[in-house]
């Protein structure tokens, strides 16, 4: 039996993406879509969604979680319900969903997920641990990959020079 598109029923599925098939109209229209998609986005792709109809259009949501949750590979976490068309987490709070946070910064080990909240509070950058080092000036070096819309893609920064020292560690 022939696959069909998830969204158009009527018509032949030509690709399968995050467990779902799709036509050639929304396979075109995903790429439209994926070329509009702010270029520090990484991976660009898969970071759309279906609007309605033969609508698509990037994701609302944070480029830095999405990169993360590739590198993870968490595709089911927290109770969000957007996910890239590959399947992963947009969402900081999803990502660090169920994590246990690292509350002593000498714990902290490659893996680890950072989240620097500014002073509303409120999540919004995330990145990952790649290098976390005993320091005898800084107690730890932590070096964080991320993927920062306000340095156009993925980078590496030192957390305490970068970041001042400040955010969440989560592992899990």
């Amino acid at each position: 039996m022939p696959v069909r598109c998830f969204h158009h029923p009527g018509r032949q599925g030509v690709i399968s993406r995050g467990g779902r098939s799709y036509c050639q109209r929304c396979r075109d229209d995903q790429q439209a879509a994926a070329r509009r998609v702010d270029g520090h986005v990484k991976p660009r792709e898969c970071f759309v969604r279906y609007a309605s109809r033969d609508n698509w259009m990037s994701i609302y949501g944070t480029g830095c979680a999405h990169w993360v949750a590739h590198q993870k590979r968490l595709m089911h976490r927290g109770a969000g319900s957007e996910r890239c068309l590959d399947g992963y987490i947009v969402r900081i709070p999803d990502l660090v969903s169920g994590a246990k946070k690292i509350t002593d910064l000498k714990n902290v080990k490659k893996d680890d997920i950072y989240v620097m909240r500014p002073l509303s509070n409120r999540k919004n950058h995330c990145g990952l641990v790649i290098a976390a080092k005993p320091d005898a000036k800084k107690g730890v070096k932590i070096t964080i990959q991320h993927d920062s819309s306000e340095q156009g893609g993925v980078v590496t920064d030192d957390f305490h020079s970068h970041f001042k020292g400040k955010g969440f560690f989560y592992r899990g």
